[in-house]
């Protein structure tokens, strides 16, 4: 057996257990290895000297072709992971993976508490592969003891010191959905195994709360990311604020704002969302893998991050979202509103319209699917199933955003009055022509309620 001539075979192993949790995602370059492993430098050169039969160490070039070549793993027989985890064919060489992950695991956290904010100076792509192994593999704690090492550096994790020198770098967002959520997830898992241990995930998330209050008073600075923090605070829970279901985008990524089409005058809309509010991944046992046979016992509504930030939304001693950030969100919309033109619709359909406009129906029909899911939320799928021009569906949503932003706006304002002064004076303008004639005249609705508001408030 070519294994019996490693020159240690427990390291030999232990190090091909962490090459297993990759799940087909980037490798873990031999360098970082060694340092996350506690080798000496080199060592996986000797360690695999006698393996070339199964196991070769390669020079590869990184992505960027100005960067160096380094060390990588390379194995050749994809049977050999098969082997080691079938306990009755390897024997002595079973990988007990959940036991390895386990340490792997653990040892990724520590070994980034250790390099805190340095981890990311230099080479960030080498680094980048070990949040992707952390990320889906934390629902073994589920089913495994959570030792005390376990639970001193999840309680002693520098959170703060970690994310902050990244928080205005595209890093941030990789860091949010790699690192941040499924470490919250732990932390879940932690006092799952054990209530007195909520301590732990409390002193987390009192250092997590401080660091977002400050990001969220960005985002209520800004009309734009005004509008995007109340897109998510609402997600599904109305048809004007659907979740936004691409299809054709990566698996398991939904949208609480429309991709692709956002107004952007600035020209750095998507990259100051360092919150990634507009992007929702899912993070639950069905991404992540479980490899345990029960069902899911880690819920979540979206993953974990997201989770956190809505309940943090929701907290009224936060008052992370108030009257003045629906009049900023609904100023945006106005303002996106007067930028694009209301699509025509064919001279048959302008009887249909003019009914529409005067009658009671919920909704018009964008071409769009827009249904109500089994969990109650409301959701627009787009795909090639049921085709409709960009111009139909950014009008579709936006004149759903500014009804239903308009319908919380408590607080008088010029500036908005204004607003919907001129939009009421473009829609006599126009007349009873053109598309969405039913959530025209819901949105005419929500502009005379809201100029009635504001004359009470003058009273």
């Amino acid at each position: 057996m070519i294994l019996e001539s490693a020159t240690d075979t427990e390291k030999v192993l232990h190090v091909l257990s962490l090459h297993m949790m990759n799940s087909g995602q980037e490798l873990v370059c031999c360098a970082i290895i060694e340092k996350l492993l506690l080798l000496d430098e080199g060592e996986l050169e000797t360690l695999f000297c006698d393996l070339g039969a199964l196991v070769q160490i390669r020079w590869v070039q990184d992505k960027s072709p100005d960067s160096e070549p380094h060390q990588y793993l390379h194995i050749l027989h994809a049977s050999l992971f098969d082997y080691l985890l079938d306990k009755e064919r390897s024997k002595q060489f079973f990988v007990d993976r959940n036991h390895e992950d386990i340490k792997h695991l653990t040892r990724i956290l520590q070994y980034l508490a250790s390099y805190g904010y340095s981890f990311f100076n230099e080479n960030v792509e080498l680094h980048l592969p070990l949040l992707y192994i952390f990320s889906l593999n934390i629902l073994v704690f589920r089913w495994e003891t959570i030792s005390l090492e376990l639970r001193q550096v999840a309680f002693s994790f520098p959170l703060k010191q970690f994310l902050e020198p990244h928080s205005q770098t595209e890093l941030y967002c990789d860091l949010v959905e790699s690192f941040v959520s499924p470490f919250l997830g732990l932390l879940e898992i932690i006092v799952l195994k054990d209530p007195q241990w909520s301590y732990i995930r409390d002193h987390q998330h009192g250092i997590l709360v401080s660091m977002l209050n400050h990001e969220l008073q960005h985002y209520n600075n800004h009309a734009g990311f005004a509008w995007l923090l109340l897109t998510f605070y609402h997600l599904g829970s109305h048809r004007f604020v659907p979740i936004i279901n691409p299809l054709e985008s990566r698996l398991e990524v939904e949208y609480s704002i429309p991709p692709g089409i956002v107004y952007d005058p600035s020209g750095s809309f998507m990259t100051a969302d360092t919150l990634s509010l507009r992007l929702i991944w899912d993070e639950t046992e069905r991404r992540m893998g479980s490899r345990h046979p029960s069902g899911s016992l880690l819920l979540c509504r979206y993953n974990f991050f997201h989770d956190f930030v809505h309940r943090l939304l929701r907290d009224p001693s936060k008052s992370a979202v108030n009257p003045s950030t629906y009049e900023k969100a609904a100023l945006f919309c106005f303002e996106w509103l007067s930028t694009i033109s209301l699509p025509v619709v064919p001279a048959e359909e302008e009887d249909v319209g003019i009914i529409a406009m005067e009658g009671d129906a919920d909704d018009d029909d964008p071409c769009l699917d827009l249904a109500l899911r089994d969990d109650g939320q409301w959701m627009i799928s787009l795909g090639k199933d049921r085709p409709t021009s960009r111009l139909n569906y950014e009008c579709f949503v936006l004149l759903g955003y500014v009804a239903f932003l308009l319908h919380h706006c408590v607080s008088k304002s010029d500036a908005l009055i204004l607003a919907c002064e001129e939009y009421k004076a473009s829609i006599a303008k126009r007349g009873y022509g053109g598309a969405f004639p039913i959530r025209r005249r819901l949105l005419l609705e929500e502009i005379n309620k809201y100029l009635a508001r504001s004359l009470t408030t003058d009273v």
